[in-house]
């Protein structure tokens, strides 16, 4: 590949006499020469000493040297041929993936474009009408009334295809200038069609068992679900193990199980904004794990793994949250402590430390929630106390209010900064708490729930879905879902019967947009879907 050649002329080098003459020979030895001192030229042979030289000639000096590099070359050749071809194997990657990502874009703007001719196509089909029909009308002297639900169901039905599948195509661009825009757009859209199927006082909605032959049945126990924010992903705690689901069109199928965990899993979260996507999992080993998700580059498939052990509680994980912007962790334990996890970065990695321990509660920990304005956090115990905690300027948190209650607390949910839920434990009434003019909360109301006197485990925690206006709460063997309309009125609009439960193991999750419910119950011994569909 590459051939020794000397940048010097022989003619280019004279004796230190200047003779004009060829050298003939150079002085090897007497450290002290420099390399004009050491050319010698016919001339100077005759006239020097040369009884105490080292005398070699000239032609064999560059013969040997032209040797010495000409194996140097062969080793640095070797060397950067193993290099050129790492480089190749890189391009033909590259080349490759360039092919990949071309059809991926080809494939987001062919579904975008087939989205759009499926929305004109809906357009077309509700242009039609029947004169027969509409004579009725008349003659009854009626409107014609627009089914909002049925437009609302097949919108819907499109837009999750839509969704579900650009998302993920999406997101393999996150590091791409365009990606940041598109990104907004696709979050912006989400939220103006969640806000157009947001129910208002009057409307009818109800979740819908799915039916379908692919029933996932779970003969372990299962305290905890997550569904992550495009509804593509589905864990559940099954034991000690976690099951990782992937989910399409209200059909689970499990794709990866992991086994960090060394008792039964309790709670999990899935962050939100965090790439790559990571889920967050409490046990009754006393652990909080931390697991980070890989896509390799030729797949949409994710693969995880634990990416950092959280300890510090020294008795069951039972519930945990995680702030809005995701650098802040709060977790509750049977260890009656509530602790705050911050995220540092640590040599090119974000990990997590606990900053902060609150031990207010004399006895276990069930729910946590934060207000909207994230400043405020609640709690509630076996104690039955519900602890309102507030971050100060300092950054600190602080137990501002303590509210005694009868019968403890199992989940509550702010609703915004001014009202939170509480279930209390088997009872008859969700109550409701406002901050009143001295900036204490107070129970203000009680609003009648299914489920009272039925045995109720913790866990499967309240969520409220603020586009949606929908507040899910367990009670018993019921799920109460609750409307919170304009008004500032809850009304309840479907209560779901479970049966009698053994040992009130009913547990589940509400998807981010509201658009799923998915439950595991020891009745049954399967996971149950639902789906938000207008009546």
């Amino acid at each position: 590949m590459f051939k020794s050649k000397m940048i010097e002329q022989q003619t280019d080098f004279f004796c230190a006499h200047n003779h004009n003459l060829p050298i003939m020979s150079v002085i090897l030895n007497q450290q002290e020469l420099n390399l004009t001192n050491r050319l010698l030229c016919s001339e100077c042979i005759e006239n020097i000493d040369q009884s105490s030289l080292e005398l070699i000639g000239f032609k064999k000096a560059i013969q040997l040297i032209d040797d010495q590099q000409s194996q140097k070359m062969k080793f640095i050749e070797n060397f950067l041929e193993t290099n050129i071809q790492e480089v190749d194997r890189f391009l033909n990657q590259v080349s490759e993936f360039k092919s990949q990502v071309v059809q991926s874009l080809e494939y987001l703007n062919s579904m975008s474009m087939q989205y759009i001719l499926s929305l004109k196509q809906i357009g077309i089909e509700y242009s039609n009408y029947s004169f027969s029909s509409g004579l009725n009308f008349l003659i009854n002297k009626e409107k014609s009334a627009l089914d909002y639900g049925q437009l609302m169901k097949d919108i819907n039905k499109i837009f999750n295809i839509w969704y579900q599948k650009a998302n993920p195509k999406l997101q393999q661009f996150k590091s791409f200038e365009g990606y940041t825009k598109c990104q907004e757009i696709l979050d912006y859209y989400l939220e103006l069609h969640q806000k157009q199927q947001a129910p208002t006082k009057g409307a009818n909605f109800k979740f819908v068992q799915i039916q379908n032959n692919t029933q996932i049945f779970q003969e372990e126990w299962c305290g905890a679900v997550a569904i992550n924010n495009d509804n593509s992903i589905v864990a559940a705690g099954c034991k000690k193990d976690i099951k990782i689901f992937e989910f399409k069109q209200g059909i689970m199928k499990c794709v990866q199980l992991l086994k960090e965990h060394k008792n039964d899993v309790n709670t999990l979260f899935f962050l939100k904004k965090t790439q790559p996507q990571q889920l967050i999992s409490g046990g009754d080993d006393d652990i909080i794990i931390i697991w980070s998700s890989t896509i390799p580059w030729y797949t949409n498939i994710l693969k995880w793994s634990c990416h950092q052990k959280l300890i510090g509680h020294t008795s069951y994980i039972w519930c945990l949250i995680v702030n809005n912007i995701e650098d802040l962790i709060i977790s509750g334990s049977r260890d009656k402590t509530i602790k705050f996890w911050d995220k540092k970065k640590s040599q090119n990695q974000q990990l997590w430390e606990c900053s902060q321990t609150i031990s207010h509660h004399t006895n276990w920990v069930y729910s946590l929630s934060l207000s909207s304005s994230q400043k405020k956090l609640i709690s509630c115990s076996e104690d039955c106390q519900i602890l309102i905690i507030q971050q100060q300027l300092s950054l600190e948190w602080c137990v501002i209010q303590v509210i005694q209650v009868e019968i403890e607390g199992v989940r509550l949910c702010f609703i915004n900064d001014t009202i939170f839920t509480v279930q209390p434990y088997e009872g008859k009434y969700m109550q409701i708490y406002e901050l009143n003019e001295q900036d204490q909360y107070i129970k203000t109301r009680d609003l009648a729930v299914k489920g009272d006197n039925e045995v109720c485990r913790a866990f499967f925690p309240q969520q409220y879905i603020s586009q949606k206006k929908l507040l899910i709460n367990k009670n018993g063997y019921h799920i109460n879902l609750i409307c919170y309309d304009n008004s500032g009125e809850f009304i309840i609009v479907q209560s779901i019967n479970f049966g009698e439960v053994p040992y009130g193991q009913l547990y589940g999750t509400l998807s981010d947009n509201g658009q799923y419910i998915i439950t595991w119950d020891r009745k049954s011994k399967e996971f149950q879907i639902r789906e938000f569909q207008f009546t």
